[in-house]
């Protein structure tokens, strides 16, 4: 590999600011807001990489879909701690108890023919299973 393509892009603000289409001041506001990292300091020059220039696009992305700053920074923040949407949206990570009250029950193909009609619908069957509303047993 040669050295030039090591070589990383760097972008001053005015040049991350030409590329990603934010304006400078709008950079600098997502910076004090904590939606953008903070440049390398290089001497007395700020310097910024194409992971700055990602986050403006995301950001932009976001701002487009109707996203807030204030959720777009959480979002943000969720994913750079590496939680998941259920970190983000307050879910906990397992649901205690059961979804619902409802007890299986077993029945046969008879019986459940004449609960819907007395006629067999191999179709209805299918997608029933399909969707978990029914499960087979083996060999029945």
């Amino acid at each position: 590999m040669s050295e030039q393509s090591a070589v990383r892009p760097e972008y001053r603000i005015e040049d991350l600011a030409h590329h990603s289409g934010a304006t400078v001041r709008t950079i600098r506001a997502y910076q004090d807001r904590g939606l953008l990292p903070r440049p390398e300091r290089r001497g007395r020059s700020n310097v910024y990489g194409d992971s700055h220039l990602a986050r403006l696009h995301q950001i932009a992305d976001l701002l487009d879909r109707g996203y807030t700053l204030a959720s777009i920074k959480e979002l943000l923040d969720a994913w750079d701690t590496g939680r998941g949407l259920g970190g983000v949206l307050g879910l906990v990570a397992e649901v205690q108890g059961p979804w619902t009250d409802e007890e299986a029950a077993r029945i046969t193909r008879a019986e459940l023919d004449a609960r819907f009609g007395g006629a067999p619908d191999e179709e209805a069957v299918r997608e029933a299973v399909e969707l978990g509303v029914l499960e087979r047993l083996p060999d029945r």
